[in-house]
This record gives structure tokens, sequence and C-alpha cells, in this order.
């Protein structure tokens, strides 16, 4: 604990002494006791007897000089006179001196209310290093960590922002979540359907690049990824697709906790390749996999983050943004997944996830701005039915809020060193 602070408080001469006094310890974090005025002068301005005779004096005078103006004659007339005036005089001077009293005590009070304010606050701002050292952190990751803040409005604002940062591309990666918590997330946002139901006009919907009322959500989302999003990939660059959460132990099913879209979608034209050529081909590649795969779990974000982080050195260091579509519904201890955001802040890949079904997404909010021991802010949590359910514009909401932070992200990561901004 830091040591005592001495303050003084500037007061009139004669009472200097009384507001002279010591902040208030830790042992005075929620009372504030009131200072004893019992050690006031008795040379103090009210006290003094000689400031009262003189007083007594004065009023004497004035109430002689008054009698004779009032042509008071008689002795009984003047003395009660006198003393009515005496008297007024030391009423107003004992009221007085009262409500100085009361003053001086309520400046003193304030005086030391806002020390102990201040103690407390500092005691708040004090990184305390035992609390960081069971965390796993250190004083510098505190200092240094800052969350980036939604600052944008309108998706032209986010376009303008990444021109100025030089940013005119970028390659993407979306992972798409098959795990069991799906089938009965969707009872209130789905019409009581899991959340990977696929309908037959639903995919001659899709088929014929009209949208479908009956689709389910993540056929939506990747719907407005590929009208949005997808003209920030660069010409000629592939899209990777992973999927995670599925039951590997199923007949046919990949056996990799993370599997390729593409390779395993059981369709010939995908069957050699490892990317597609845009979301459209990915949006088909799911319609297969939703109606053929078992889904599993549990929900962990780790080896998706993990498996893009080894497609993001493949590449040679290119700044990737990782889409992951997900229930939210973590199973078990979330470290995993933690130790994964964190790991991936050390390269240049933004992961943007967006949460679909009835939720709660509280692992979600708190990956997003929490976790201090990343080099810089890396995720940001979308939630799609929040930032959908009363937009003018559902698809431009949806792709404001995926986009958000990556700006101030590709500048963060530019600023680390992880790549050079793009040239033009």
């Amino acid at each position: 604990p830091s040591a005592p602070i001495m303050t003084t408080v500037n007061a009139p001469d004669d009472h200097a002494d009384l507001l002279s006094t010591e902040t208030a310890t830790e042992k005075q974090q929620s009372t504030v006791s009131i200072p004893n005025l019992g050690h006031i002068s008795d040379n103090n301005l009210f006290n003094s007897s000689s400031t009262r005779i003189k007083l007594v004096w004065q009023a004497a005078c004035i109430a002689a000089i008054s009698a004779a103006v009032l042509k008071l004659s008689s002795a009984w007339s003047l003395a009660t006179y006198l003393a009515a005036v005496v008297g007024l005089v030391l009423l107003y001077w004992s009221y007085d001196h009262k409500q100085e009293k009361k003053a001086e005590i309520s400046r003193s009070n304030r005086s030391v209310n806002r020390r102990n304010q201040s103690t407390i606050s500092d005691r708040r701002l004090r990184p305390d290093n035992a609390l960081f050292s069971t965390l796993g952190v250190t004083c510098d990751d505190f200092l240094q960590f800052q969350a980036i803040t939604d600052r944008f409005s309108t998706f032209q604002e986010i376009v303008e922002a990444c021109k100025a940062t030089q940013l005119d591309s970028f390659n993407m990666i979306v992972a798409v979540d098959f795990s069991a918590s799906n089938e009965w997330q969707g009872r209130r946002t789905f019409h009581g359907k899991p959340l990977h139901k696929i309908t037959t006009t639903a995919v001659s919907g899709i088929l014929g690049s009209s949208v479908s009322k009956q689709w389910n959500p993540y056929q939506r989302v990747i719907s407005v990824l590929d009208q949005t999003l997808s003209a920030f990939v660069p010409p000629g660059a592939g899209i990777y697709g992973l999927g995670f959460g599925h039951d590997a132990t199923s007949t046919d099913a990949p056996t990799s906790s993370v599997f390729n879209l593409a390779s395993e979608c059981g369709i010939a034209q995908f069957a050699n390749r490892s990317q597609f050529r845009n979301l459209r081909e990915l949006l088909t590649a799911y319609n297969k996999l939703a109606c053929s795969l078992s889904l599993g779990g549990p929900t962990d974000l780790a080896g998706v983050i993990r498996r893009s982080v080894d497609l993001v050195r493949q590449s040679g260091g290119d700044y990737h943004v990782l889409v992951i579509i997900t229930d939210g519904q973590l199973s078990g201890n979330p470290q995993d997944s933690i130790d994964a955001i964190v790991d991936a802040s050390d390269h240049p890949l933004s992961i943007v996830v967006i949460g679909v079904g009835d939720g709660p997404f509280h692992d979600m909010c708190e990956f997003d701005d929490s976790l201090i021991r990343r080099k810089f802010d890396n995720f940001q949590f979308v939630d799609y039915h929040r930032v959908t359910a009363k937009a003018k514009n559902a698809d431009q909401s949806l792709a404001l809020h995926c986009l958000m932070e990556i700006p101030d992200q590709y500048k963060s990561i530019v600023r680390q060193g992880y790549l050079k901004p793009a040239s033009g």
C-alpha cells in the first residue's frame, strides 16, 4: 500500500490549524470521520473575549446614539433599549458563530471525502501484482493492451476507413460449427427448428441466388458474406472453408476434428480442391454437409483457430480474416479457446465470430474485450440475431458489425511488424 498523503486545505488564517489533517488510511474505505473541533484556539475570531467586549462596546455606542436620536429621556426606557440592542447583537454573534462552525465542518468533510475517494481510486487503479500473477499476466500486459471500440455507424464508413489504412483486400477463411448444440439452439430464434435444418425450397432458392425466408441462420450468414465481404477478397484468391464440432466417429464422417469443407463435402467438382473460388461454392458445399453430417461436440474454437494460423503461415504471412459461424455454446473449460486466441495475436489474423441461435454468448463477449495477454485486440463477436432484428437493412448491418474492428486491427498488425501496409 502507498504511504499516507499529507494534504492541507487553504483556509482563513485563524483556522489554518483546523483543516490540516492526514489522509484516511486503508481502513477508512467506507466511513468518513468528522474532524474533532474541540481544539479550536481561544484566540479564535469568535471565541476571543476581547472581541466580545469590543462587539458589546460598539453595540452600546450605537444604542446610545440611537437613543439620543429617538429622544428616549427616561432612565428605564434608555436601559431597556440598550439591553435589547446588546442582546440582539449577542444573539446574532452566537448564530453567526454556529453557522461558521457548521461551514468549517462541511468544508473539512468535503476535503476528507475527496481525499478518501482519491485514495480508493488509486487503490483500484493500482495494478495488483499478486492478482496478475494468478491470472498468468503481467502489469505490462494490463497497461499495454487496448480493446478496440466499435466506432463506425455505416458500412460506407468502414469502406473509407479500410482505404485510409491502405487495406484494399484480405484473404478469407470461413468456419462452420457442426456441434450437437445446434439441434436445440433455434427454439426461440429459428421457430424451434435445428439451426442446420435444410429445406428443399431453401436449397433451390440458394441455387437461384434469391433469398428464401426458409433459409437457416448459417445459410443466411454465408449468403450475406457473399454479397458484402466478397468484394474484399483479391481476384483469383481462394476462400478456405473449414468445419468443426461434428461427430468424427460416425460412418463416412471426416476423422479430423477440423476438416476442409471442399474436400469432404462429397461434391465431385470440389473433390481435389482445398479452396473455393467464391462463397457461393462454399454455400453449396455447406448445404450438402448439413444434410449428411452427424452433429457432435464439444464446441471448441481452439482447433479451428490453430488450423487458421497454420494457413496464414503457409501463405507466407499474408493478412487473413477468419469468420467463425457458431451457436456459441462452448463446452467445458474454455481455456483452450482462450489460449488459441492469445497465440493467434502473434500473427496477421483477425477473428470474427458470428453467433447464431438463442445463446447465451457470455464467453464470446468476454473473449471480445477481456483477454489482455493478446498482442492486439484480434477478436470481434457479432450476435447475428441482435444486429439484424431491427435493422432497416439487415445484410448491411451484419456486414458492418463483422468489419467493425478490421481497420483498427489491421493498423495494430502493421504496428506489430507482422506485415507491411499494402502499396497504393
